[in-house]
């Protein structure tokens, strides 16, 4: 895949990408220093969670499918059911709705894009009962690793680093922000542009 977006911004998503890449691995190696964790492949409840990124990571994500030749006709058909489904839609409410990642192999139960997958998903982990990771058993689960500090921390970055190019940070759904990250990989859209993208799409949602 070309990238054609000016330096700043190139440099931004590459930044963003290594500081990710860095507070997840982090998070993983000291947790793994203290307990061992109790999922396993084929294992996938958490696969139906709902998962928000930047549209920095969205850039990044649907740059990685395409350079992995993974970002198919299919595969993009299967994120804009997703995000008809999940935008707009109360977290709550899409938990317990079941509705799995458009990057899930159901039949195995496995990440079809596990060694690309978001800094969400690489931050979650269950040290206790992995049944009790359905949707519908969270609420009484104990298992689920806290990470809102390290999510935190890559909220902090990832907005420091769109500052500079006088963007705001604004957390989308998986699908939502791989499909505009698509349109400005393909220079269908400008990053500067994207969120007059997601204010046209609420504006729609409301009429």
């Amino acid at each position: 895949m070309k990238h054609r977006l000016p330096m700043l911004e190139e440099r931004g998503i590459a930044e963003a990408a290594l500081l990710r890449l860095e507070q997840t691995k982090t998070f993983e190696r000291d947790l793994l220093t203290r307990t061992p964790v109790t999922c396993h492949k084929g294992c996938h409840h958490c696969c139906q969670h709902p998962v928000m990124m930047s549209i920095l990571e969205g850039i990044s994500l649907q740059r990685w499918l395409a350079d992995h030749r993974m970002w198919s006709t299919a595969l993009k058909a299967k994120f804009e059911a997703h995000h008809a489904k999940v935008y707009g839609l109360e977290l709550g409410l899409w938990l317990i709705s079941e509705i799995p990642c458009p990057l899930l192999e159901a039949s195995k139960g496995v990440c079809t894009a596990y060694e690309g997958r978001p800094s969400s998903c690489r931050l979650t982990f269950s040290t206790g009962d992995a049944y009790l990771c359905h949707p519908h058993r969270l609420v009484d689960a104990q298992s689920i690793v806290p990470r809102r500090e390290a999510i935190g921390q890559i909220v902090d970055q990832e907005s420091k680093i769109l500052k500079r190019t006088k963007q705001k940070l604004a957390y989308l759904p998986l699908s939502t922000a791989v499909l505009i990250g698509e349109r400005i990989n393909n220079g269908e859209l400008s990053l500067r542009d994207y969120a007059q993208e997601v204010l046209r799409m609420d504006l729609d949602r409301g009429t």
